[in-house]
This record gives C-alpha cells, sequence and structure tokens, in this order.
C-alpha cells in the first residue's frame, strides 16, 4: 500500500534515510569497535574488523590491555587462527558466490565463521593457604590455554586475599575466539630454578569445567578451586600432582619401635616427642627458605587428618606406636642431606640425626644411625629409620591434564562382584578352571563378573607374568616325582620368562601332588596356558571386564622373616608394570593393588591416571602380621589410603563379619572399599556385603555365588566404556575412534572444530 497523505510520506522517508546512516558508517569505517570494556568484571568482544591505528586518528580503544595480550589478540585476527575462511576451499569461492549463499552449496564442515575476539576472563578460589613460591594457572583444551599441556598453561594473578579465611582469589584474561566451547581446569603449581613447573595439586577428574559458546557475552562467574560438582569417590575433585621432574624421598616411622636412648636419659616407650626434619648443609640445619628446590610435607595418621601438610613450625607430635611419615619432594638434579632434631614434648632438644646423601641408596632401605646430643656430640641414643625413594616414570611428564581416574568412583555405582583369580583358586581349591588364566578370567565374565582379581610379577629379564605365588614347585624334566621331597621351590624372579614356560609346575592338593605342566606346554589352547603375560591379557579380554591389578612384593613380618627374597628395585618393577599397562591396557576401567604400602605409594606418585587400592588383611589370627603397622588394623590402611591419596582400600573380610560397623571408616571418607577372603564362600554372605553398600566383593567360584538373576556386566553399557578411553588421551595413546571420549573440540563425527587436532591435544604442542 502506498502512503498517500504527505504526513505519511514524510514519516516513511525519515524511516529510510534514519535505517541508512548506520549502513552507511558500515561501509566507510576502516574498523569498528564494539565493547564497553570492564574488564574488571565483565567479558568484553571486539568486532569482526582488526583495530589499525591510523584508520580512526586520535581515537583509542576503549579498552586497556597489557603488550600480550595485545599481541594475542593481533594473532587471532591474522593468519586466520581458529578460521577455516583462510583454507582452500574458501579462497577458490567467486566473489559472486559468496554474494549469493543462496544459490551455493557448501559442505558443513568447509563452511568458513568469522573470528569474534573474547577476552575470556577466568576466576577462581583458592580456599587453602598457598605457601612461598606456589602459583595459580588454568588450563584447557584450546591452543591459547595450554592444550591441556602443563607447561604452556596459562599463569593466573592473584588479584585479593582474605587472611581470616585464607581464601585467595586468583584470575587471568585470554583472548580467544568465541566461536567453540572451552573445556578447562585449574592447578596449583610451582617453578624450579630450571624453570620447570611442578604440578601440587589440580582438578583430578575425568571431566573439566565448561565455557559453552552462549555464556561469550555473560559476565564470568567465581569458580572454587576443587569444586566441579563431578560423581568422584567422597566428592573429592583436587588430588595431588604426580613427578615429572622430580623426585621425592620418604622417612617412615611405621613401626612399634624406632628409637632407642641411653637409660641416663630417662626415656622410654611412653615418652613423648616432637620431630622435626629439615634439610642440612655442611652439618648444620637450613631453613626452610634457604632450600634448593625442594619441598617438605608430613603426615601423621589419624582418622580423617591423616593427609600430607605443611611441617609444623614446633615439630610432629610423636610416641611409639604412632605413624609419622616425612616427604621430601626434590628436583632431580638435587641431592641433599637431611637433618632430625627430636625434642621432648616441652620443647626441650634431645639430639639429632645427620642423613648424608650417601646414606640414600637404592631405592629403598633402613638407616641405622646415632642420635648425637646437641650439647657435646656425644651419642644419645640410636635411630633405626626406614626409606623410600620413589622416581619419575619415564615420559611422565608428557602426560597432560585432559582428566584423571585416580579417584574416580562414582558412589551410586552398585557393588562390584571381582571374581578373585578369575573362577577362583585352584591350586588349593576345587575350581573349574585353572586359576590366573585367560579361560578362568573369560570364564567368570560368562558368569555376569565385572571384574576380576589378577597377581603380577616380574620375571628376572622383566616380564609381567600372572601367578598368585612367589614362586612354584618345579622338578628335573625326567625326574620321576613320587613325594615332596623330590620337588624343590622356585621363584618367578630367579627364572627367564623362557625358562619359566620351560618349567614343570607342580601342586600340592590335600597330601595329593599335581602336575600342571600341560597346561604350560602342549595339549592346551592359548587361554588355558598358566604364566600369561600381562599384556596378553590386556590383549585377550574385552574391555567391559574391569581388572583388579594386584601388584605381589614380599612382606617383612613381625618376627622379622621376609614372605619371600625380592631383588628387583620398586621403581624399575612399578615403572615396567606401568609402560605396559599405559600403552595395552588403558581404556578399561582397573585399578592397581598392593600389599605393600610402599608399592601403592609409587604407583600413585608415578603417574596420573589409574586409581590404586592397598589391600589389607587387618587384625586376623589366620596369618602372622607383617611389621609395617600401616597393615595391621582397617582403620590404619584407612588413614593410609587418605594420606597417600588413594582410591581406597581392598581389606580383609573377617574384620567386619566380628564387626560390621568398622565399613563406615572408609565409606564415611568417600573411599572405595572391597572385601576379599576366604569367608566369602556362600552366596548369603556376598549379598550380605552387597548390602553393606561396599564397592566390591572378591570371591571364589562367581559360577555358584554370583548373582543369579544379573542381566549382564556393568561396565558393558558403550556410554561407560567411552568414559574410560579418556586414560588414554592423557597418557598420549589414543586414536580418538570413540565418539563420546573423543578430545574436546571435536564433533561427533571426528571433525574438529577448532585448530587443535586429537595428535595435538595428546602430544606436546609446538
Amino acid at each position: 500500500m502506498i502512503a498517500k497523505t504527505p504526513s505519511a510520506q514524510l514519516y516513511v522517508i525519515f524511516v529510510v534515510l534514519l535505517s541508512s546512516v548506520p549502513l552507511r558508517r558500515a561501509e566507510s569505517a576502516q574498523t569498528q569497535i564494539s565493547s564497553n570494556a570492564n574488564t574488571e568484571g565483565e567479558e568484553w568482544s571486539l568486532d569482526l574488523k582488526k583495530f589499525t591505528a591510523h584508520s580512526s586518528g586520535d581515537v583509542e580503544p576503549p579498552y586497556k590491555l597489557t603488550q600480550q595480550q595485545m599481541e594475542d589478540f593481533e594473532a587471532i585476527m591474522s593468519a586466520g587462527e581458529d578460521m577455516p575462511s583462510s583454507g582452500i576451499s574458501y579462497a577458490n569461492r567467486s566473489h559472486d558466490a559468496m554474494a549469493d549463499e543462496e544459490d551455493v552449496y557448501v559442505a558443513e564442515d568447509t563452511r568458513s565463521f568469522l573470528c569474534l575476539p573474547i577476552m575470556r576472563i577466568f576466576n577462581v578460589e583458592v580456599r587453602r593457604l598457598l605457601v612461598e613460591g606456589e602459583l595459580v594457572a588454568v588450563v584447557g583444551d584450546h591452543e591459547r590455554l595450554g592444550g591441556w599441556q602443563v607447561e604452556r598453561a596459562v599463569v593466573m594473578t592473584s588479584s585479593r586475599w582474605s587472611v581470616q579465611n585464607n581464601v585467595q582469589s586468583w584470575s587471568a584474561k585470554v583472548a580467544i575466539c568465541a566461536s567453540a566451547r572451552l573445556h578447562y581446569r585449574y592447578f596449583i603449581f610451582s617453578v624450579d630454578k630450571s624453570g620447570r613447573r611442578r604440578v601440587h595439586e589440580w582438578e583430578g577428574v575425568p571431566y573439566g569445567r565448561v565455557l559453552e559458546k552462549y555464556q561469550m557475552y555473560r559476565p564470568p562467574g567465581k569458580d572454587v578451586f576443587g569444586l566441579l560438582s563431578h560423581m568422584t569417590v567422597g566428592d573429592v575433585e583436587h588430588e595431588k600432582g604426580w613427578l615429572r621432574n622430580e623426585y621425592a624421598i620418604e622417612f617412615k616411622f611405621i613401626w612399634l619401635q624406632h628409637m632407642k636412648f641411653y637409660r641416663y636419659l630417662n626415656l622410654n616407650r611412653a615418652t613423648k616427642y616432637l620431630l622435626k626434619m629439615s634439610v642440612s648443609q655442611n652439618g648444620f640445619e637450613l631453613v626452610s627458605g634457604a632450600w634448593r628446590d625442594t619441598e617438605l610435607e608430613v603426615t601423621r595418621y589419624a582418622y580423617n587428618r591423616s593427609q600430607f601438610q605443611q611441617q609444623p613450625r614446633r615439630g610432629v607430635p610423636y610416641t611409639a606406636g604412632d605413624i609419622v611419615i616425612f616427604r621430601f619432594t626434590v628436583a632431580v638434579n638435587t641431592r641433599n642431606s637431611y637433618q632430625l632434631s627430636i625434642y621432648t614434648i616441652d620443647g626441650s632438644r634431645v639430639g639429632e640425626v645427620l642423613i648424608l646423601a650417601i646414606d640414600l641408596r637404592g631405592t629403598e632401605g633402613v638407616l641405622r644411625l646415632p642420635i648425637q646430643s646437641t650439647v657435646n656430640g656425644y651419642q644419645v641414643g640410636l635411630l633405626t629409620l626406614p626409606y623410600l625413594i620413589i622416581r619419575p616414570l619415564a615420559g611422565a611428564e608428557e602426560y597432560n591434564l585432559r582428566g584423571s581416574f585416580q579417584r574416580y568412583w562414582p558412589m551410586n555405582w552398585p557393588s562390584m562382584d571381582v571374581g578373585r583369580r578369575g573362577a577362583g583358586a585352584s591350586f588349593n581349591a576345587d575350581a573349574p578352571l585353572v586359576e590366573n588364566t585367560i579361560a578362568s578370567y573369560l570364564y567368570a565374565h560368562k558368569y555376569k563378573a565385572d571384574m576380576v582379581e589378577l597377581d603380577v610379577q616380574l620375571t628376572r629379564d622383566f616380564v609381567p607374568v600372572v601367578w598368585h605365588d612367589f614362586g612354584f614347585k618345579t622338578a628335573p624334566r625326567n625326574r620321576y616325582v613320587e613325594g615332596e621331597d623330590d620337588l624343590e621351590y622356585v621363584l618367578i624372579k630367579d627364572l627367564t620368562y623362557q625358562q619359566l614356560k620351560e618349567r614343570r609346575v607342580f601342586a600340592i592338593e590335600d597330601d595329593e601332588i599335581y602336575e600342571y605342566t600341560s597346561f604350560n606346554v602342549h595339549n592346551t589352547t592359548a587361554d588355558e596356558r598358566i604364566f600369561p603375560t600381562l599384556r596378553q591379557v590386556f590383549e585377550s579380554l574385552p574391555n567391559t571386564l574391569g581388572l583388579d591389578i594386584e601388584i605381589k612384593w614380599p612382606q617383612q613380618l613381625m618376627s622379622g622373616a621376609l614372605e619371600s627374597a625380592q631383588t628387583l628395585s620398586k621403581n624399575r618393577f612399578v615403572d615396567i608394570i606401568l609402560k605396559i599397562t599405559v600403552r595395552h591396557g588403558c581404556g578399561r576401567p582397573l585399578f592397581f593393588s598392593s600389599f605393600d604400602a610402599d608399592i601403592c605409594t609409587v604407583l600413585r606418585l608415578k603417574q596420573n591416571v589409574f586409581p590404586v587400592t592397598f589391600v589389607t588383611i587387618g587384625s586376623t589370627r589366620l596369618w602372622e602380621p607383617y611389621k609395617d603397622l600401616r597393615t595391621q588394623t582397617y582403620l590404619d590402611a584407612v588413614n593410609f589410603a587418605q594420606s597417600a591419596n588413594l582410591l581406597g582400600t581392598v581389606a580383609h573380610a573377617e574384620d567386619f563379619l566380628r564387626n560390621d560397623a568398622l565399613l563406615d571408616l572408609g565409606l564415611d571418607l568417600g573411599q572405595a572399599t572391597f572385601v576379599w577372603g576366604d569367608d566369602l564362600q556362600d552366596a548369603q554372605t556376598v549379598v550380605q556385603f552387597k548390602r553393606w553398600h561396599v564397592s566390591g566383593v572378591i570371591y571364589d567360584r562367581i559360577d555358584l555365588f554370583g548373582p543369579k538373576r544379573k542381566r549382564e556386566s556393568f561396565f558393558n553399557a558403550p556410554e561407560l566404556m567411552d568414559i574410560f578411553t579418556r586414560q588414554c588421551i592423557v597418557v598420549g595413546h589414543s586414536n580418538c575412534t570413540s565418539e563420546f571420549a573423543l578430545p574436546d573440540g571435536f564433533d561427533l563425527h571426528g571433525k574438529p572444530v577448532s585448530r587443535l587436532g586429537c595428535e595435538v591435544i595428546v602430544q606436546p604442542l609446538a
């Protein structure tokens, strides 16, 4: 309809003129900036065109940027970072085709998009007191957030500090295109004198934080370090870092008696002491500020207060029978001497012990050193102190912060059915198949086992094999065996893998001697052979069958005797098993376990992916107790799991059948609690433990005592399996084939939505 009245015509002309003004300005202006530039409290954006000084005369941009931030912005706007429009498919399109988008079809993965630069603002509160030298960083799946790499993460700036609440605010501003979702997380670190970053704590959960595209203009909220609302065990969403370019030394008060003093001092087992450790130089104690690339933490076991923390100024209270562990973390190129100072509880100095660097040899040992008076230097007593040295795993410095499963065991998961040695122990009990064989594991899986438990140790040529005992009974090939006297006992560690496969194997059950050589040499399928390697287990079992990999290591008994001999280094022992697991076992539900507390510590500190549990016999009359106090009661096992940042414990069922309230010690701390033992020999007892909400029950003969109405094992769910493939991404072994577990920045078809490729995310960025 055409306006006929003069007033209507004037109104139409006015509207047309008004609407043409911004269009003419857009055509003539060389640059346009749209921003309120409140960088203190809000995100800000820049328009699509690049700002140049000569284009606007004396006009200055309404924002304040540092030189580095301006360089980041310039880099985004130049060369098409995050902008596929600079690609060949975009360049080949004619001007006419670009002007008429409706007439030209462009494939979805080649369509161009323009970069809208956003100054992303990250704010986080750290609700603990940071020590001198600790910093906070943000890392994520974008190149400008470091691509999950520790060394490339963005260091944040401390902005506000509340002394009363020990709360410190940190922030960072990063120029990033607003065209894609961001995933990120925070971590606390320090820098050694070589410029390498040491991760102290990080938000170690499978999934990080998310910043969606639609949040580009939303004022940034304030994150709280370690609070991500994920379903981790005990709602713990931050954890200790792993060893990258440093090693750890632990000095352990874990026996009933460590110090003996001359009688004239009137000190006895009931005396209360204060223990304080420091770095020593030339026999003199150094103040902590003078330590070279060395940090000290200490734990004194007490229920729900066993975490490692900074050493108190006066020292740590200690009475004979307490468990106290000092842990020094030291740069790999640094060697220290140490000093232990001993005081009475009223502060009187009893003496000191000097530990020289030359005294610390190998992976572990027991120091026997004089306690010397600080007055005249005379010896006043003797200290017996075990120590442990944990060295970094080769390649662990390249592990990224994409995710962690160290404490991933959601509390709403059901109690797992775990097949002990597969279908059950066979050499001293009745089982349908030989224990610890692939056939036995598959049999348990057939009867709906969620997981299987297996035992791993190393041969003389460092091949991880599956076998329960530290050795076995054997005889020469041509010897006729009439009785037990015709057999000899050999250790796995003393045989190469080839020799192991060639040996005759005997077992004694009910005074009868049975030979299992045929299962090792001939007349059997590959799945039925004994001594399978750990790699064969990974390659033969479906990923839907979870694994409890128990690392075998002989323990010292209360009498002082050893369960068995072992001459290998714990560092090398664990390194080999971890490397096989990283290469062939990632991407499936599994956790490590061990009766040896130090093995658990080594496993935990060497990597940032796989969870670790502590196996304990607790209070029992079935076996002689171990000398290590951490193994003797379920309470101390729970305390150890908390101090070592473990997933939880694998406890002996006998304790709980006498007093089921003990279970609450672990469950109330949110620890995963598995149970094992010969008491689990009937379906009723298995069901009873499930009613007590344990994380899993490890028992024999799942075909007899397992659930009858169970449809399938828990990990058969494809979504769960896809979650676990993130393990491979963290350690750098992933082909990104799982659609649910693709690195952030990819769509479900594997097409990158940013410039980051899969290889870039799982490997160091160039």
